[in-house]
């Protein structure tokens, strides 16, 4: 007796068809959770990141044009009006004459509705645990108070804030600047004034074409002439970065700074930072926060 075999031929045709769609499926989702992953990695790496920095390290906000163009080199103000400046804008004259942020302008077209606004600096960490000033060296750039913002007990004046300089000469060294602005230093057990470059120097005259850069480094400042010998004692002589026509107050006219006015060592930019004068308060902008990559050392 013969026996019919049913053979379901749908069934047999569509399962070598499903397996390289079940592949295909398997591909993509493998690819979706590898990119989450890696986004997730990356997110908390940067979180980390955050974390470490500002538990390790404190900020800094830098008010004022002592340090340019080093620091605040694409600074901007809003005044009360709502109108935004640049360093360019002849209204307010260049970036590197707006002095410190105390809302007074050398050019009189400003007018007293610029005396009130809000300033987009540069934001910064710094290192302040215990031991960083074994690791001082020349030309670093630290945060540091001036005898002036001590009461007559040696208080710290609760309205003080830091100033933003450059090491210049350390603790048992000599010193002068020539007519050019020249640095000659006497280094601890020498007895040779030997030339030291200043690169950020140079840096500046690039930026700006200004050749008296330089040589404005004495200029206004009634107690040192060219090459009048500087003792730092057990202080540090600290300058800013701006030498024209005694744009930055420093060393210059307070003299050597005791360690103990030092509070940190600048480490890096990390963004910038909204400062109103009205106020006196600095605001950090976290929109403009760097990727760890990003950062900016500001000593090497």
């Amino acid at each position: 007796m013969l026996k019919h075999v049913v053979v379901n031929t749908e069934n047999e045709l569509s399962a070598p068809s499903g397996k390289p769609e079940k592949k295909k499926k398997g591909f993509f989702s493998f690819l979706w959770r590898f990119i989450f992953i890696l986004l997730f990695t990356a997110i908390i790496s940067f979180s980390a990141q955050i974390t470490y920095d500002f538990t390790r390290y404190e900020s800094f906000f830098v008010s004022g044009m002592s340090m340019y163009p080093t620091l605040n080199r694409d600074v901007s103000f809003t005044d009360s009006n709502k109108t935004t400046y640049k360093g360019n804008d002849s209204e307010l004259g260049p970036a590197y004459y707006w002095g410190d942020f105390d809302g007074n302008f050398s050019y009189a077209t400003a007018g007293s509705a610029h005396l009130s606004g809000d300033y987009i600096c540069d934001y910064g960490l710094m290192d302040t645990k215990d031991g960083f000033l074994d690791g001082i060296k020349r030309f670093d750039i630290v945060a540091t108070y001036y005898p002036e913002d001590y009461d007559t007990s040696g208080n710290l004046n609760s309205e003080a804030t830091y100033k933003i300089k450059r090491v210049i000469a350390l603790p048992g060294e000599s010193f002068y600047f020539d007519a050019s602005g020249d640095l000659y230093v006497e280094e601890v057990g020498s007895t040779i004034f030997n030339l030291v470059e200043q690169p950020f120097l140079d840096y500046a005259m690039d930026v700006d074409g200004i050749a008296s850069w330089k040589e404005d480094t004495l200029l206004g400042f009634s107690s040192y002439a060219a090459e009048d010998v500087i003792e730092t004692g057990e202080g540090y002589f600290l300058c800013g970065d701006n030498r024209l026509k005694r744009l930055s107050e420093d060393s210059r006219s307070v003299g050597a700074i005791p360690s103990y006015m030092i509070g940190g060592k600048a480490v890096c930019l990390f963004g910038k930072c909204k400062y109103t004068y009205k106020t006196k308060k600095s605001q950090p902008i976290f929109t403009s926060f760097k990727m760890p990559w990003q950062l900016e050392p500001l000593n090497e």
